[in-house]
């Protein structure tokens, strides 16, 4: 149990720095883009991180519905799609 916890503090302590920097990078890579792009680009890795765990969760939890499955897949899909446009 406490290797469990310390490594979802570990997890947090990288994750937070990670969704700061990556997420000013990318908005000052956007710099004329109208406010919609900034708003949709700011929640991408957000929502990604969030899809990621959804994922993880219904692989290790066994239930694997359909529904859940494809919406956790999109939200891990989706917005990688859009900051590796804007990247590459």
């Amino acid at each position: 149990m406490r290797s469990t916890s310390l490594t979802i503090k570990a997890v947090i302590v990288t994750v937070i720095p990670l969704l700061a920097c990556s997420t000013y990078y990318t908005l000052e890579r956007l710099e004329n883009a109208s406010q919609a792009i900034f708003f949709v680009t700011s929640l991408a890795l957000p929502i990604m991180l969030l899809g990621s765990i959804g994922t993880a969760r219904t692989i290790a939890s066994g239930n694997k519905t359909l529904l859940h499955s494809w919406l956790s897949g999109l939200a891990v899909v989706l917005p990688a799609a859009l900051l590796a446009f804007i990247w590459l």
